[in-house]
């Protein structure tokens, strides 16, 4: 946050996800001085991690800017196509439509898929029963996501 301290109750940045998705996945950064495309809300520090997603077959809506906050569909996503052939997120279990607020995101395909694959391996969780996928992660949670991924899919952070 602008104090320089973690603050975890403060929302995820997109290009914060980013980051910390191409760390965990083991992605190879990109070049850190030219962004690959054109990408609304890029830092300085950012170009290189979205370079590297790009490489990795990530593509960026030109509607969203990475210096805003991250819904829970959009993390998703985010997680599920960086994990390309690196980790197997196909999901044999319909977990995606028991969720009460399914109706909000149904009719997309890549969130319906990424959600019933990461709720299946217990990485992402709704609560009372929703999912809440137009919902800001919060830092907090986000951290709580990482984790997950890290334990449930036998990964090693790559820092």
């Amino acid at each position: 946050n602008s104090t320089g301290k973690f603050g975890p109750g403060d929302p995820t940045l997109r290009v914060e996800a980013l980051a910390m998705a191409t760390r965990i996945y083991g992605i190879p950064l990109g070049d850190t001085d030219v962004l690959e495309k054109s990408v609304p809300g890029v830092p300085p520090w950012g170009v290189t991690y979205v370079n590297a997603a790009l490489e990795a077959g990530f593509e960026f809506d030109s509607g969203l800017r990475l210096d805003e906050p991250i819904t829970r569909a959009e993390a998703a996503e985010l997680f599920a196509v960086l994990a390309g052939e690196r980790v197997d997120l196909s999901s044999p279990i319909d977990t995606a439509s028991r969720y009460k607020d399914y109706s909000k995101f149904k009719n997309d395909p890549e969130a319906v898929s990424a959600i019933d694959a990461l709720s299946d391996l217990e990485i992402l969780k709704g609560s009372g029963g929703y999912f809440h996928p137009d919902d800001h992660l919060v830092r907090s949670e986000f951290a709580t996501i990482n984790q997950r991924l890290v334990q449930n899919l036998g990964l090693q952070e790559n820092n």
